[in-house]
């Protein structure tokens, strides 16, 4: 059965049309040509399936003898030890700078001259902007070669049991795919902090008198996986609206979906919360992961811990999974021996909450035959749950601006993050700003922050279902020279940014890219489903597309000056780094930086 189950996963792998597909076969191209290997091997994996398959019948002990072979009896290994160190940054830091000193001291005046004159060469070739001749060389797009019109999904909006189920009508190689999501709205604020646990809890917990192990097996012989996790948006003409959602997805080939759609069902209705000993290690592996996530998404934890404030979906959304959700899950793994009980008692009144079907929409992507049995077994699933009374999330909200906080964290690098309220996806000022986060993201802040400053990477995002706008580095090696060069955004808006004619042609082409992205099947049923949630229909996409081609040079700059502006210089800060980064740079910045531990 494992090894079935094991079969089974690479089917999927073998036919799954997932994110950046173009790219993704041509990865497998390249890895046999680029040894002179036949270029079409690796896309042939069906074949290679059928291959493997007939190796394991007609050959006893075929895969024991390969892991005997290669792992057990193979000589050619490492042993790796990774003892933490709490002090690890600040020696590093310390061995730096006395390797600099070091260096200095043993330079001549001629040398150091040298260094400071090709370092001022260096500053000015970066400060110099491209020529007109030389960008004239680049192949360009024109408006009309941008469609006017939005790029549609073919999505049916149908009925199950009374509930609305969107049906899109994409090719999916076989696979079947379905999202649920179940509104959250008039929950109690207490157990927000306890959904991200449950959504662990449902995926990864005993079901239906099996136990964690029976159900893993379960999953892999017949789903590409189920997962679970929260949100919480506004919508299309109101982001202070508030709309938190638990949502519950699943992937199956076409040919396992009766098992799959049973498996999917005990998760949801049926999750066992009483083995104990299982819960608290999905406390622990969901404390170890969210701590892992730290740094390589230490720019997202920086922007909803700045924006947290600003609203009840930014407060929501940072809740559930930002830095207070990661010292949430420590809290809970400290007292879990002691608050064992309240805990599942907590998951059992969000797993009560959660089971009414008048809660539920759906999204699938599948075939006409696949997506009538879901169809089917969702009228049949939710006809048997509970209907509870449904209300609307309070938004109502006090805004807390200008706030200067430091998390110190386990990075010797720095994640500097802005926030501010601008106005929502409606609004015909939001197409502006839309370009306005691309252009400076790919141009002002690439220059300042990357470019010069040597972060990682520096963008600006708007965000119209929140009505929120920031800035962020990533792996950033300044924090005062990052917040200074936000501080320049509007002067070069002013000044610097091209906002001519040809120039704001380019810029709304460029941001017509991320309207336009092409999407995948798991890609499109999660797309579906928001755009239904929110009220993004057809019209508002249309309308938005048509302000942003018809931008003028003198709209970007208003909007800037009046919408942006007059919010950026109450925006609150949050930075991710080392205590001591966060010291050194809060003696250097006016007013400071108040410092939390993480």
């Amino acid at each position: 059965a494992k090894i079935e189950s094991a079969f089974h996963k690479l089917e999927i792998k073998s036919r799954e049309i997932s994110g950046q597909y173009p790219l993704r076969l041509m990865d497998r191209v390249y890895n046999s040509w680029l040894y002179d290997g036949d270029p079409l091997h690796l896309l042939r994996l069906d074949s290679h399936l059928k291959e493997l398959r007939r190796l394991f019948e007609e050959e006893k002990g075929f895969f024991e003898n390969l892991l005997r072979e290669m792992i057990v009896q193979n000589p050619h290994y490492s042993v790796l030890t990774f003892v933490p160190d709490n002090r690890y940054n600040a020696k590093k830091d310390e061995a730096f700078a006395g390797k600099m000193e070091k260096t200095k001291a043993g330079l001549s005046k001629e040398e150091m001259e040298k260094i400071d004159r090709e370092a001022r060469e260096l500053e000015e070739m970066q400060g110099a902007p491209n020529t007109p001749e030389a960008i004239a060389t680049l192949p360009r797009l024109a408006i009309s070669d941008v469609a006017p019109e939005p790029i549609e999904l073919p999505t049916k909006t149908l009925d199950a049991a009374g509930q609305t189920y969107l049906h899109t009508d994409v090719f999916a190689g076989g696979i079947s795919y379905i999202r649920l999501a179940f509104d959250l709205s008039g929950i109690d604020d207490g157990l927000y902090d306890y959904l991200p646990l449950y959504a662990e809890a449902m995926s990864k917990m005993g079901a239906a008198g099996s136990s964690y192990v029976t159900m893993a097996e379960r999953d892999a012989a017949c789903t590409g996986g189920i997962g679970a996790g929260v949100t919480v948006s506004g919508k299309v003409d109101d982001p202070n609206f508030v709309l938190p959602l638990f949502t519950a997805g699943m992937k199956a080939l076409d040919t396992k979906l009766p098992e799959a759609l049973k498996v999917l069902e005990d998760r949801l209705l049926r999750c066992d919360l009483s083995d104990t000993e299982r819960l608290r290690d999905v406390i622990l592996q969901g404390k170890v992961r969210a701590h892992s996530s730290l740094i390589p998404a230490g720019n997202r934890f920086a922007s909803l811990y700045a924006a947290r404030n600003l609203s009840r979906n930014a407060s929501l959304a940072e809740r559930m999974g930002g830095i207070s959700q990661i010292r949430f899950f420590d809290k809970l793994a400290a007292e879990f021996e002691k608050n064992r009980d309240g805990i599942i008692a907590k998951l059992a009144e969000v797993q009560e909450f959660l089971l009414a079907g008048n809660r539920i929409t759906a999204s699938v992507v599948a075939n006409n035959g696949a997506s009538e049995e879901i169809r089917n077994w969702l009228g049949a699933t939710i006809s048997g749950m509970k209907k509870a009374a449904t209300c609307d999330e309070s938004s109502e909200w006090t805004a807390v601006t200008g706030t200067r906080t430091g998390i110190a964290s386990p990075a010797d690098v720095a994640f500097v993050a802005r926030a501010f309220p601008t106005v929502g996806f409606d609004h015909p000022d939001a197409p502006a700003l839309l370009l306005l986060g691309t252009q400076l993201s790919y141009g002002y802040l690439w220059n300042e922050v990357r470019v010069k400053g040597g972060a990682y990477g520096a963008r600006a995002a708007y965000s119209g279902t929140e009505g929120l706008f920031g800035f962020a580095s990533y792996r950033d090696p300044h924090i005062a020279q990052t917040l200074k060069a936000y501080d320049g955004v509007f002067d070069f808006i002013r000044n610097g940014m091209d906002l001519s004619a040809d120039g704001v042609e380019q810029a709304i082409i460029g941001t017509v890219k991320s309207l336009d992205t092409p999407l995948r099947p798991e890609q499109a049923v999660a797309t579906a489903l928001s755009r239904h949630l929110i009220g993004n229909t057809p019209e508002k996409r249309g309308e938005f597309r048509s302000r942003l081609l018809s931008l003028k040079g003198e709209d970007i700059a208003r909007i800037a000056g009046e919408v942006l502006l007059p919010q950026y210089k109450t925006s609150p800060v949050a930075v991710l780094s080392s205590k001591e980064k966060l010291t050194a740079a809060s003696k250097s910045i006016d007013g400071g930086i108040e410092i939390e531990d993480l």
